[in-house]
């Protein structure tokens, strides 16, 4: 008879023998502190050499047994050996054991046998120490040979390690260094080596397979209780002659049958005869006699031979037992609907769930048998739902779908579909083909009502286009008519030249006729104001094409309204008009460009002026109101109307007016000043408005924010304070007599031998000068820019006077020559021009004029 040793946890070590003829078991003795152990906490049992049995005991150390001697004896141990809970025990055959421990390592202990008791001779403690090659935990609960040169070393939360025994170095293998925050994983209960080399470790988080590949890497394959197994405390590992692996857990036996590349799991449990379903670490054992199976547990020991475990062949139906609709169980007949003979599951979209529940008819182990499902048009492949025996469908689509449901039996064998039945599910109103019909009437609806639109803003868009072109053909018209009213203007100022010279001539010398002095004071002063007119014409021609340059500066806004009421004293006072000023402050100083300025004030003073009756009033106010410089000027006695309002600054309007009024010989407030402030009033970012009642009176409202100074505008402020009045005065009240400026002749030496040059190519403008000049010098005439250069080398003039607007040569071109030649150079030269811009004298001044 053989007999069984069995540690146990409490009990110390029962012995069993086995009847050889009937092959059962029999208990046979039990061992304990009594008969000389030193624990009865038994965790691990080996045997050894001779027979030997190693016993490792919880809290106690090593025990043997000796068969010769038939008693239990305690390992002896040098002093400084200290280890007591013994987990795992590995014998070699040269005397030396492998001790795994709780808290100390492991140990490789070498015993010398003929020593009565055992004593160690020779021993190794391997410990875990942080940044070299060692042991990867100090708990060790299991090791394993691992071919001829190494060891494998199974370490509670440190994962596996590979012991070389040649160089004594460790290699450490940890799952959850690819799989963080899985480090159960690592915390390794039994390890076992298929013949194939496989290394299977049972861990807290359930079964891995590491194969070692060609390219000297691991291959890991891990299964769970999602993959089969009943539980995922894996306690111990087997291998049976069919390379089936067996496996023990916490909650039941597993079978892992090799199906291709992968493994079928077959589950047994208490009610298949188990001890029961909770089983013990390390606690798996074959038979090397029998190859009989041997599990330990909470409740004994099973024992079996693993190739008489037969495979039951018989494949249970199943039975629909309930129905169930978004989770409330439903009556089937009543969603059920018959076509073309067959029944469907007819089911409206807005059902969220709905499901069956079946029951496979297998009286011996209904338990252990499984359900698949598979919704044809939905799923691709079998939903394995296990034993659970319900299948859920949520939120599905519409459509037409197959359901078929399967059964596996005890062993994990699937048969063929079982239960089959079609499933409409209804789609929503807006989902139906009437509905689609409704969507193809409103789709052609709506693209031809796109249609429309696209074509009404096509048609809008040649409108505007139209529009566009008639108010482009407008502004071209408007321009032309600008630009040729200023060229006439141009024309006309060398003309009034003409009228200017000999009328101030004839003025002169007829002082003591009293009436012809009156009708030439009558031809003067409308020449003036013709001058005046075209002067406003070329300013707003200027605004209009955007060269007006502005030049801020800080201008005291109520001393030029004063200095230019000043202007209308005369007037007003034969008008009988009494014009008031009013200011909210005393000094108003105001950063904005004082020529412009200056045009908006005289302006609409003198249109205040001109339409106001005799013995009314004229109230010109200042004020500042939310940062804007305020300005109104109003007049009583004569109104505008409302519709003609708009219409007083319309820059169409009033160069069309200025057209009617050069035909009609006639005057309309329509004038080229007040389009003029309204040009200059928006170039300073600012506006006028006009206020009337159409009767009573008129106010212009003027208003304006301060403009952001520049360096050249700093620089130039000074240079002005000297040219504001006479500017004022050329361009704002053209009808006052200007005093004729009499020529200074101190530097005349010989009048008849020198002489003055004058060059116009205009032969009237030309005879006119030389007239004036004649009575007292010399004078030769040129009528171009290249034949008074001849004359200024050949007969060097006493002075020049030329005009600057000339063919071939102007003037300021004929300035550069005389002053860069060192022959000419000192000749001094006077440049005549009808523009009175200071661009036009800076030009003249910087080409060396004198």
């Amino acid at each position: 008879a053989s007999n069984l040793w069995v540690g146990t946890k409490g009990g110390g070590i029962f012995s069993f023998t086995k009847d050889e003829q009937s092959g059962s078991l029999q208990y046979h003795q039990q061992f304990t502190t009594a008969d000389g152990l030193t624990s009865n906490e038994v965790f691990s049992l080996a045997e050894g050499n001779s027979g030997v049995v190693w016993i490792g005991t919880d809290g106690s150390g090593l025990n043997y047994y000796d068969r010769e001697s038939r008693c239990f004896q305690q390992l002896q141990f040098p002093p400084n050996i200290s280890f007591s809970s013994v987990y795992t025990i590995l014998p070699r055959p040269d005397n030396v054991l492998w001790v795994g421990t709780s808290g100390y390592g492991m140990y490789r202990l070498v015993i010398d046998p003929s020593s009565h008791p055992y004593r160690v001779t020779e021993y190794k403690q391997y410990l875990f120490r942080e940044g070299i090659s060692s042991i990867s935990n100090n708990i060790v609960y299991s090791i394993i040979p691992g071919g001829v040169n190494h060891l494998w070393i199974g370490t509670r939360g440190g994962g596996v390690n590979r012991f070389d025994l040649q160089s004594g170095s460790f290699e450490q293998f940890r799952l959850s260094e690819s799989n963080p925050g899985h480090y159960g994983q690592d915390d390794i209960l039994c390890l076992y080596e298929d013949k194939d080399g496989n290394l299977w470790t049972g861990t807290s988080m359930g079964l891995h397979r590491f194969t070692w590949k060609k390219d000297e890497t691991w291959e890991i394959i891990s299964y769970n209780e999602e993959s089969g197994l009943p539980n995922n405390t894996i306690h111990g590992l087997l291998m049976d002659a069919g390379e089936n692996i067996w496996v023990s857990t916490n909650n039941g036996l597993a079978k892992l049958v090799p199906e291709n590349d992968s493994y079928r799991i077959i589950t047994y449990f208490a009610d298949d005869g188990l001890q029961n379903n909770e089983f013990s670490d390390g606690a798996a054992y074959v038979s090397p006699h029998s190859n009989e199976f041997f599990f330990g547990g909470i409740s004994g020991f099973s024992k079996f031979n693993p190739l008489q475990i037969s495979q039951s062949e018989f494949m249970p139906h199943i039975w629909m037992d309930a129905f169930y609709v978004d989770n409330i169980e439903s009556d089937l007949s009543v969603f059920l609907s018959d076509k073309q003979g067959s029944k469907v599951l007819s089911l409206s979209h807005d059902i969220k769930s709905f499901g069956f529940s079946f029951i496979p008819i297998d009286y011996l182990a209904s338990g252990k048998c499984e359900i698949s499902y598979m919704l044809e048009g939905y799923h691709s492949e079998w939903v394995h739902i296990g034993t659970s025996n319900t299948v859920v469908i949520t939120h599905l689509p519409k459509g037409n779908y197959m359901l078929k449901v399967r059964s596996s039996n005890a062993n994990k064998i699937w048969g063929d579909t079982l239960f089959t039945l079609p499933v409409v599910i209804t789609p929503p109103w807006w989902d139906s083909r009437s509905a689609y019909l409704l969507y193809a009437f409103l789709l052609a609806g709506t693209l031809y009502l796109i249609r429309k639109i696209i074509l009404y803003r096509m048609e809008l868009a040649k409108d505007l286009e139209r529009k566009e072109m008639e108010k482009q053909k407008i502004e071209e018209i408007h321009q032309g008519k600008l630009s040729f009213f200023t060229n006439i203007a141009h024309e006309f100022s060398n003309s009034l030249t003409l009228i200017y010279g000999p009328c101030d001539k004839l003025i002169l010398e007829n002082r003591g006729n009293y009436l012809t002095r009156k009708y030439l004071q009558v031809i003067r002063s409308n020449a003036e104001r013709m001058q005046k007119l075209i002067e406003q014409l070329v300013e707003f021609r200027k605004v209009e094409t955007g060269h007006l340059q502005l030049k801020p500066e800080m201008v005291d806004i109520p001393e030029l309204i004063r200095f230019a009421m000043d202007h209308f004293l005369e007037i007003l006072e034969q008008k009988r008009i009494a014009c008031t000023f009013t200011s909210s402050r005393e000094q108003i100083l105001w950063q904005t460009d004082r020529e412009s300025i200056e045009k908006i004030v005289f302006n609409l003073l003198s249109n205040a002026v001109k339409y106001t009756p005799e013995d009314k009033q004229i109230a010109v106010k200042l004020d500042i109101e939310d940062e804007l410089l305020t300005l109104t000027v109003t007049n009583s006695g004569v109104g505008i109307r409302p519709e003609n309002t708009e219409r007083l600054f319309d820059r169409f309007e009033v160069l069309n007016q200025f057209e009617r009024n050069l035909s009609s010989r006639t005057g309309s407030r329509h004038g080229i000043g007040l389009a003029l402030c309204k040009s200059i009033a928006q170039v300073l970012k600012g506006d006028i408005a006009v206020e009337s009642d159409g009767e009573q009176y008129t106010t212009f409202v003027v208003k304006l924010p301060e403009l952001p100074v520049s360096e050249h505008s700093i620089l130039q402020q000074n240079s002005r304070g000297s040219e504001n009045s006479e500017t004022m005065t050329d361009y704002c009240l053209p009808e006052t007599v200007r005093g004729k400026m009499e020529p200074k002749r101190e530097w005349l030496t010989n009048p008849g031998e020198e002489y003055i040059l004058v060059v116009e190519d205009e032969p009237e403008v030309r005879t006119m000068i030389s007239d004036l000049l004649s009575t007292n010098y010399r004078v030769v005439e040129a009528s171009s820019g290249k034949e008074a250069l001849e004359l200024c080398f050949t007969q060097r003039p006493l002075l020049v006077i030329s005009d600057i607007l000339m063919p071939e040569m102007d003037g300021v071109e004929l300035l550069k020559r005389i002053k860069n030649s060192e022959f000419t150079r000192h000749i001094p030269v006077i440049l005549l021009s009808s523009r009175k811009s200071i661009e036009s004298q800076i030009e003249g001044f910087e080409s060396g004029a004198d």
